[in-house]
């Protein structure tokens, strides 16, 4: 299920963030580099709350049996040049749930936020 996500989340997100950066890079990146991104779980809590709280950008999250497995935020183009008004500025998932397909969010955060394409 995708839904919006809440502050009580933001544990959750952080998580998956570090967790999904840990599987993409772990053959580009240093290991030390990688692990060392747990060490500031809870700094990406916190920017995750204010972020949600803000709706700025629209941050949505998957749920697999009742736990957060994906997240993506999606906010205003900074494209000046393109007539697109919503931007997917960020998409993570845990290696064993990326079946799932996530390419509709623009379309529900247009439908789900104050801030829609005018």
């Amino acid at each position: 299920m995708i839904r919006m996500a809440r502050p009580s989340d933001a544990k959750a997100i952080a998580q998956v963030h570090v967790s999904s950066w840990q599987d993409a890079y772990r053959d580009l990146m240093p290991a030390e580099y990688l692990n060392s991104l747990e060490a500031n779980l809870a700094q990406r809590e916190s920017f995750w709350v204010r972020s949600i709280e803000s709706g700025e950008p629209c941050v949505l999250v998957e749920e697999l049996n009742e736990q957060v497995v994906g997240w993506i935020s999606v906010g205003a183009s900074r494209d000046e040049d393109t007539a697109a008004t919503l931007d997917r500025t960020k998409a993570f998932t845990r290696r064993r749930s990326r079946s799932r397909k996530t390419d509709d969010t623009s379309a529900i955060c247009r439908g789900l936020t104050p801030h829609s394409a005018e």
